[in-house]
C-alpha cells in the first residue's frame, strides 16, 4: 500500500508540475468550452487519495478514469467536461434524438459489426486531419483500422484494447501425450487443420485420469455463439443466403451444410468420445472445465489469459507458463477466422470546430494514445492488474508485461488479428450493402437447440436436425422482407464477399465460394 501510496503522490506532484504544459495534438482555443462526456462523472477532487478515500466501494479501474479526468482538467482548465449518462450503441434511435436535441456525448461507441452503417448515415465526423500527423495513427493494426475509412477519409479510431479469443492448450498436457510442433515444441503445428484439432483431442483424452480433448457448449447462447459464429465460419458453410423467389429477404443456409459442423461436434462427443458435453454445459461450464484439469484445449478470451498470466506462481490456479495459445484451425479450403473485436470512438459530427479539437484533445489524453491513458495503465499495475494484455497505443509496465509470454502476443497479433475483416464478420449483416440480417440472436437460439439434440442423443441424425432447424429458422426467425433491399444489392455485397476472399483465401474462393455463388447466392 505504501509503494501504491508514494506512486499516486508522485503523479500528483508530477501533473502539477506540467499542469501548465501543453500535451501534443490539437490545441483548443482558450475561450471556455464545454464538452458533453459518458465515461467519467465531472469531479473536483484535488488528489488521488481524497478521491479513494469517499469512493472505497468503486473498482479501482473506475477511480483511475476519474483522476485521469481530474489531470486533464489541470491541464486544459479552459475545458469543462458535463457529464451525461451513457448512450445506446450507435445504431439506436436514441443517439439520432440526442444529437439532434444536442444533447449527445462529445465521442461514444460504434460497434465494430455496424461501423459502415454508421458512417453511412452520417453519424460519424470527419475526423482526417486529426488523424493524418497522430503518433497513436502507427500504432493502428490496419486490419482493425480499415472499417473507419471511406474514400480516403477516417470516421473513427479504436479504443487501446482488443479483445480476442483463441484456442488455449495445455502444454504440460500435450507434453505427456507426446504431441509436439515442427520445432520439438508441447504446441500445436503450424497452419493446424480441423482434422488436427481432432487428432490432438483424441490424444489428449484419457477417460481413466478423467481427462478430455475438449468441452462442448451446448445451452442456447453458448452453443450458438460456437457452432454458429465459430465453427460455422470456420467450415465456411452458407450460414444465411438470399431467398430466391424474393418474398422474403434471407433463408437459413441448406440443412446439408449446417449439418456439417452438428456432424462435427457429434463425433468429437459420440464417436471418438474425446469430448465433454451434455444439457447444461454453458459458456461458463466448458471454460471451467479447462481450468479444473479435465480438458486440455479450450476457447479462451484474452481477459482469462491475462488473469493465467496475473496468477502465476500462485498456489491454486492454473498459471501462464503452462498454457499454450493457438488460432483456430484453418477450415474449408485455406479459409481462416480470427475471432477478434473493438469498439470504435466516433466523433459526434453536430460539434463546432472548436469543440471538435477539444474533444479530440480530451480523447486522445484520456483513452488513446495520450499521457493520460499511459497514467492510467501504470494506475492499474501498480495494484498487479491489467486492463487487456494487448494494448494498442500505451505500454504495459514490466511488472505486467513480463507476465505475458511472448508466443501470445505473437499468435494473436499475427494469427488473430492479423487477419483481414472482409464484409462478413461473424454475423455477416451486410448493412453496409444493404442486405441487413435481423433477429441473429434469436437464430442463434435455434441453433443451440440444435446442439442440444446433437449432445443429448448419440443416436441424433445432424442432417433431420438441421432440416427440423432450417425450417423453424425460416419460418419463425427470418419470416420478413426488408422492402428498401434489391437484387442490386444482393449483387454488390456478394461481389465484395468474392473478392475478400479471392484476395485472402484463394483456395476457399475456388474449392467452394464459387460454387454456393451459383447454387445458392445469385439471385440477380
Amino acid at each position: 500500500m505504501k509503494k501504491i501510496s508514494k506512486f499516486l503522490a508522485f503523479t500528483v506532484i508530477t501533473s502539477l508540475l506540467i499542469g501548465v504544459m501543453e500535451i501534443s495534438g490539437f490545441a483548443a482555443e482558450k475561450k471556455p468550452i464545454t464538452l458533453k462526456v459518458q465515461w467519467f462523472p465531472t469531479v473536483t477532487y484535488d488528489n488521488f487519495l481524497e478521491l479513494q478515500s469517499e469512493n472505497p466501494g468503486k473498482l479501482t479501474g473506475w477511480l483511475a478514469f476519474e483522476w485521469i479526468a481530474n489531470l486533464f482538467a489541470r491541464k486544459n482548465p479552459n475545458i469543462k467536461l458535463e457529464f451525461v449518462p451513457a448512450i445506446s450503441q450507435s445504431r439506436s434511435e436514441p443517439l439520432l434524438t440526442a444529437l439532434a436535441g444536442g444533447t449527445a456525448p462529445c465521442w461514444y461507441y460504434a460497434p465494430q459489426d455496424n461501423m459502415e452503417s454508421v458512417i453511412s448515415k452520417g453519424l460519424a465526423a470527419d475526423i482526417t486531419d486529426y488523424v493524418k500527423d497522430w503518433e497513436g495513427a502507427k500504432k493502428i493494426p490496419s486490419t482493425l483500422w480499415d472499417p473507419c475509412w471511406r474514400n480516403g477519409r477516417c470516421y473513427g479510431v479504436i479504443r487501446d484494447l482488443v479483445s480476442s479469443m483463441t484456442v488455449a492448450y495445455r502444454k504440460d498436457w500435450f507434453k505427456e501425450a507426446g504431441i509436439f510442433n515442427a520445432k520439438g515444441e508441447p504446441a500445436v503445428p503450424d497452419n493446424w487443420t480441423i482434422k488436427d484439432f481432432t487428432d490432438i483431442a483424441i490424444k489428449l483424452t484419457d477417460a481413466k485420469k478423467k481427462r478430455w480433448g475438449w468441452a462442448i457448449t451446448s445451452t442456447s447462447w453458448g452453443a450458438g455463439w460456437f457452432t454458429g459464429e465459430i465453427w460455422s465460419v470456420i467450415m465456411g458453410i452458407p450460414r444465411t443466403v438470399p431467398d430466391k423467389t424474393f418474398k422474403y429477404t434471407w433463408r437459413c443456409g441448406p440443412a446439408e451444410e449446417w449439418a456439417k459442423p452438428l456432424q462435427f461436434l457429434k463425433d468429437l462427443l459420440w464417436t471418438h468420445k474425446c469430448a465433454l458435453g451434455g444439457m447444461t454445459y454453458d459458456f461458463g461450464t466448458a471454460y471451467k472445465e479447462f481450468d479444473a484439469g479435465r480438458v486440455g484445449m479450450s476457447f479462451k478470451m484474452d481477459g482469462t489469459l491475462r488473469n493465467y498470466a496475473l496468477n502465476e506462481g500462485k498456489p491454486g490456479f492454473l498459471w501462464g507458463s503452462k498454457v499454450g495459445v493457438a488460432p483456430f484451425p484453418i477450415g474449408a479450403g485455406d479459409l481462416k477466422y480470427g475471432d477478434y473485436w473493438t469498439n470504435y470512438y466516433v466523433m459526434n459530427p453536430t460539434l463546432s470546430k472548436e469543440e471538435k479539437d477539444a474533444a479530440w484533445k480530451l480523447q486522445d489524453y484520456c483513452f488513446m494514445n495520450g499521457e493520460g491513458r499511459q497514467t492510467f495503465v501504470n494506475m492499474l499495475a501498480q495494484v498487479g492488474t491489467a486492463q487487456s494484455l494487448f494494448p494498442v497505443y500505451s505500454n504495459l509496465p514490466e511488472s505486467i508485461a513480463n507476465l505475458m509470454p511472448v508466443e501470445w502476443r505473437k499468435v494473436i497479433e499475427k494469427d488473430v488479428i492479423g487477419i483481414p475483416v472482409g464484409p462478413s464478420r461473424t454475423r455477416g449483416t451486410g448493412q453496409a450493402y444493404n442486405v441487413p440480417l435481423r433477429n441473429w440472436n434469436i437464430m442463434k437460439d435455434h441453433i443451440g437447440n440444435a446442439v442440444e439434440a446433437i449432445v443429448s442423443n448419440p443416436n441424433a441424425d445432424p442432417l433431420k436436425i438441421a432440416q427440423d432447424m432450417k425450417k423453424k429458422i425460416d419460418s419463425v426467425v427470418l419470416n420478413y422482407k426488408v422492402e428498401e433491399t434489391t437484387k442490386e444489392d444482393f449483387k454488390r455485397y456478394y461481389t465484395a464477399l468474392g473478392e475478400y476472399y479471392q484476395k485472402n483465401f484463394p483456395e476457399y474462393y475456388k474449392e467452394y465460394f464459387l460454387g454456393y455463388l451459383e447454387k445458392y447466392y445469385k439471385v440477380w
